[in-house]
């Protein structure tokens, strides 16, 4: 599916689609993505944050590729990696990728490679957890910190050409193509347009595009 919205730097139409998201979440019926949904974006980030130091858990990693695996291709392999994963490691991994996460600013540099380190740094220790990709990763990091998008299908669709490649240098393009959209929809606006808020509104205008699921009804006899 083509994205229009992803060649536009007028807000309004970001904006509406940031607000039709939950909306469309509902017309899709699938009630186990909408409460992991409500959990990733509305629960999690309080529990990373309300720790010192910040990091996750190991049942916040397995809850949360659930979530990735709902919006995405089902894995099941995955899940069984996240569910193995040592408790100590995962505490140790996301503390430490938080940490370089955390020079991560709302100002993305013009030099894509300037801008990338510190992403790099914070997605390294991520990575080295077994099943953990780029995308995994970034879902870990965007839940601690706006300003690094969650590297979604849809969202990589409309930003990046070519084919999909889920690497380390794949997601650094991707990361910066949006932190670049968000920061000139941030000067259009006058206020903080993240590129968290990018990747989510991309994936609304994606659910919009989908068919929407008929409301079963009582078959005649």
């Amino acid at each position: 599916m083509v994205s229009v919205l992803w060649k536009s730097d007028d807000p309004q139409p970001w904006l509406e689609h940031l607000e039709a998201a939950k909306e469309r979440l509902q017309a899709i019926q699938d009630d186990k993505l909408i409460e992991l949904e409500e959990w990733f974006w509305e629960h999690l980030p309080d529990q990373i944050q309300d720790r010192s130091p910040p990091q996750i858990h190991g049942e916040e990693l397995v809850k949360l590729m659930e979530w990735k695996l709902k919006r995405g291709k089902w894995r099941p392999k995955l899940l069984d990696y996240a569910k193995s994963a040592k408790e100590e490691d995962v505490r140790e991994s996301s503390q430490a990728a938080f940490e370089a996460a955390g020079k991560i600013t709302d100002e993305p540099d013009a030099d894509a490679d300037v801008d990338g380190e510190a992403i790099r740094d914070a997605l390294r220790p991520l990575t080295e957890l077994k099943g953990v990709g780029p995308a995994t990763a970034s879902a870990i990091l965007t839940a601690f910190s706006p300003h690094i998008p969650f590297m979604s299908d849809e969202a990589m669709a409309a930003a990046l050409t070519g084919p999909k490649q889920y690497t380390p240098a794949r997601y650094l393009d991707f990361a910066h193509a949006l932190r670049l959209k968000a920061h000139k929809l941030t000067t259009e606006l006058g206020r903080t347009f993240s590129a968290q808020d990018v990747e989510k509104a991309l994936w609304s205008e994606a659910l919009g595009q989908k068919p929407q699921k008929k409301a079963a009804g009582k078959r005649k006899r």
